[in-house]
């Protein structure tokens, strides 16, 4: 009998902490190699632990074949993936949005690799990245997105293969993926367009003054204004994409209104 109970707690373990790995994994606030992956795995492990006394009861309550536990494997994996994308939007926008300033200033070329998102960006990109993961340290946001996991479970249980969707719920979910590059443009956009009006006056200077070449003499007139804006601006990103996160993990609870 204590084996049968400890094999029944493995596998509702198993079903337990796939949301949760798949989710983390997808997001980069414990990214590799900042956390070390085995680090991170004890984490999330850890926190899971702390679901079982709700998904235990429910998961118990009839046998788990080894298809039902497959298909519900499955399930949790694509319910992870699709938090940790949505969750991570905040993320890509501060990154995209360092991208599109990069880009308006001429600083393609110094590309770097981001360790916390594991692929090229550029500098003022790995900036605001870096920001996001401090603030959300510091203000209570890791608690926050915990807290928006541990929601789900009772949104979509595991024992749960479809909620009841109706039409405003698609609408919802697409509106979250929406989100992703309305952020990035709505910070990026006052920088880009002061940095657009001084490409306007090179334009204008060489004109006239044709044996100049003003665009080369323009690119670090351009990133000393763009550095000299951000030092002004990025309280103002810091706020803005704080209360952004946490829009974002309120919307959790219009969703769940929105499945029953």
């Amino acid at each position: 009998m204590p084996i049968e109970i400890i094999q029944q707690g493995l596998v509702v373990w198993a079903l337990t902490l796939t949301r949760t790995l798949i989710a983390f994994m997808v997001m980069p606030i414990l990214a590799e190699p900042l956390v070390p992956s085995q680090l991170r795995n004890g984490i999330i492990m850890i926190v899971s632990m702390f679901l079982l006394p709700l998904t235990f009861p429910t998961l118990t309550a009839n046998p788990i074949t080894f298809e039902h536990a497959l298909f519900l494997l499955i399930k949790e994996g694509i319910i992870g993936f699709t938090m940790g994308y949505v969750l991570s939007i905040p993320f890509w926008a501060l990154k995209a949005a360092g991208f599109l300033i990069d880009m308006q200033r001429g600083a393609m070329s110094a590309l770097i690799f981001s360790q916390q998102n594991q692929s090229m960006t550029t500098p003022i990109g790995n900036l605001f990245s870096m920001l996001l993961n401090v603030l959300m340290m510091t203000t209570g946001g890791f608690l926050l997105l915990l807290n928006v996991i541990f929601t789900s479970y009772q949104i979509w249980p595991i024992e749960s293969f479809i909620p009841h969707i109706n039409p405003l719920t698609i609408k919802f979910i697409l509106g979250q993926f929406d989100s992703l590059m309305y952020t990035a443009i709505l910070i990026a956009a006052p920088i880009m367009a002061i940095l657009f009006l001084i490409d306007i006056g090179s334009g204008l200077v060489g004109r006239f003054l044709p044996q100049l070449n003003i665009f080369l003499q323009a690119m670090p007139i351009k990133s000393a204004v763009a550095f000299f804006l951000l030092i002004l601006y990025l309280n103002f990103i810091a706020d803005y994409i704080k209360d952004v996160f946490f829009k974002l993990a309120g919307n959790f609870s219009i969703l769940e209104s929105l499945l029953k």
